[in-house]
């Protein structure tokens, strides 16, 4: 692989966020989100609960409520938008869209 194509690969990784009430912050590139997002919908479940993530500049520590709003957004490159023929279309779990959501 050319040193262009590796530039190249670089930059089409996809960057991963996190809002939380407002606040977004950019996930660390080895973040498991599946993983993540079951922590987080875990302490939303309870009276509260703290859950430690890392971003690409931080470890964060927020304290997640039945009111806590969280989304969770990914941004493809250019030409690399999600489509089921790349399997980018699986949801967090593996699972495509339809399979197990509610």
């Amino acid at each position: 692989m050319s040193r262009l194509q590796t530039m190249h690969k670089i930059v089409m990784t996809p960057t991963t966020r996190i809002s939380i009430d407002g606040e977004t912050f950019i996930l660390a590139e080895d973040c498991d989100v599946g993983d993540l997002m079951g922590r987080i919908e875990s302490a939303s479940h309870g009276e509260s609960g703290f859950v430690t993530f890392a971003s690409r500049f931080e470890t964060l520590s927020v304290l997640v409520t039945r009111r806590t709003r969280v989304v969770v957004s990914v941004e493809h490159s250019v030409g690399e938008a999600p489509g089921s023929e790349t399997g980018a279309a699986q949801d967090w779990y593996g699972d495509y869209p339809g399979d197990n959501w509610v």
